[in-house]
């Protein structure tokens, strides 16, 4: 074994070095075991680096920083180093999202544009005297995002009516019938038992209102919902 004095101090045991390039950092010079004078590889990070996110049982973590080495420049030991985390990702990872956010509020530099889970359909229809017909018909769908509950209400009315579907009052889920109050009869006819009523809707369950006004004179009809989802 070769020992060799180091200034004056104890022997040193060259042989006995663990140091390997990537331990040392970039341009300093070292002496491994071998005896051989050697320049390290250890990159010199400086005083931040961008980072990913993780998140543990009770923390997040910055985390996927470059391997190296850390240090604060010579006035800045206050705040480096650091690992900077772009807002995005952050914003990304939580779920921050303008629709996640009521309007008129910012959280984490996002303004917010939702309005509540809540979507309003209606459709109404109307027939009366010669030139005085107005709208035949008309219906209004709504596809729900989220699962919820349809609340709905409407009439049906018929004077002077002909016979064959006077008036169309119906609301549908997908492609049933939930609810009808339909006139297809003579004369003076009110249908108007439509009312506090609700059913059940699943997310992607389509809704749809139809109202129409089709034979006789002075024949309405009127349907309304409001869905509420996501609560």
């Amino acid at each position: 074994m070769e020992l060799k004095m180091m200034g004056g101090g104890a022997p040193v045991d060259y042989k006995k070095g663990t140091a390997i390039a990537s331990h040392v950092l970039a341009s300093e010079k070292f002496i491994a075991g071998d005896r051989e004078l050697k320049t390290g590889t250890m990159k010199d990070c400086g005083n931040y680096q961008n980072a990913g996110m993780g998140e543990g049982s009770d923390y997040y973590a910055f985390n996927k920083a470059p391997e190296g080495y850390y240090h604060a420049t010579a006035g800045n030991e206050s705040w480096a180093p650091e690992l900077r985390c772009p807002k995005s990702t952050v914003r990304n990872y939580l779920g921050v999202s303008a629709g996640s956010i009521a309007k008129g509020k910012t959280i984490a530099g996002i303004a917010g544009n939702f309005y509540g889970n809540k979507a309003a359909i209606s459709a109404e229809a109307a027939r009366g005297f010669g030139s005085d017909q107005r709208d035949d018909g008309y219906e209004e769908s709504f596809t729900l995002p989220a699962a919820g509950i349809v609340y709905y209400g409407g009439f049906s009315a018929c004077y002077r009516g002909y016979s064959g579907n006077n008036t169309i009052c119906e609301i549908w889920k997908n492609n049933s019938v939930v609810d009808a109050r339909n006139i297809d009869s003579w004369n003076w006819n009110w249908r108007g038992t439509m009312f506090n009523k609700s059913f059940t809707a699943n997310a992607g369950d389509k809704i749809t209102v139809k109202a129409y006004a089709r034979n006789g004179v002075h024949v309405m009809s009127c349907i309304q919902a409001v869905i509420v989802y996501g609560y």
